[in-house]
């Protein structure tokens, strides 16, 4: 029976919520968005890590305006501490502030 009522429910159930989703402009598909200061964080961990050796403990980002910054703390082998702060877009360091004094 190619017009059964069962059917023509279950063709209806799959395509509502497709439709609801459509028109509402809900994404039915996941997407991922990366946010850009992660794009821009290993550039500037790089750079950083280059002129001041060491690990990085920990990382915050901050918007600025049109610009981010990106603040590493760094651990150095000799126990000291410091801030390299990193403008995300272009990747240069800014500044480079020690925290042991």
């Amino acid at each position: 029976m190619p017009g059964s009522p069962w059917k023509i429910l279950l063709k209806l159930a799959t395509a509502i919520p497709a439709a609801v989703a459509m028109l509402s402009g809900i994404a039915l598909a996941v997407s991922y968005h990366v946010p850009q200061a992660s794009v821009w964080l290993e550039s500037c961990r790089k750079l950083a890590l280059a002129g001041h050796p060491g690990e990085v403990a920990r990382v915050s980002t901050r918007e600025v305006g049109e610009s981010v910054l990106i603040k590493l703390f760094i651990e150095q082998p000799d126990g000291r501490e410091l801030v390299v702060v990193c403008d995300g877009p272009s990747g240069k360091i800014l500044r480079t502030i020690p925290l042991d004094e």
